[in-house]
């Protein structure tokens, strides 16, 4: 069974965290199919509560940029393929079922990418990497 490792990137405090936490918990896929890592800056009790009640690895960084938080976030995930996605960004509600059977049905793909989608002022655009090609 492929596993999805989901990595939420979040800079300072935004409004926008929520829905972007709720987007990925919300998925049409099991939850057992996937885990979800955020990874952020700054402390807020309500977020520390809800990553407890959601099952959601949280990840205090000291790291301003994506990138170094990302790595962090990887050292801690057990997933074959990996989703990034930032705190102001949304995911589709089938979005992890979509790309998990994208993944399944060739082996050997290594790096898919949706289009992006603007929805208001929200863009929805994501990369989905596998760990280790077969």
């Amino acid at each position: 069974m492929i596993k999805i490792s989901v990595i939420v990137t979040a800079y300072q405090y935004r409004p926008y965290i929520w829905d972007a936490l709720n987007s990925v918990i919300n998925q049409d896929l099991e939850r057992d199919k996937y885990e979800v890592i955020l990874v952020s800056n700054f402390k807020n009790a309500e977020l520390e509560e809800y990553c407890r009640r959601e099952r959601i690895k949280l990840i205090l960084s000291k790291n301003r940029w994506i990138g170094p938080k990302v790595k962090e976030a990887l050292k801690q995930s057990s997933g074959d393929l990996v989703a990034l996605l930032e705190d102001d960004d949304l995911f589709m509600p089938n979005k992890l079922s979509k790309v998990l059977s994208i993944f399944e049905n060739d082996r050997k793909l290594g790096f898919y990418r949706h289009k992006r989608a603007i929805q208001g002022s929200i863009a929805i655009s994501i990369c989905f990497y596998r760990m280790k090609v077969t």
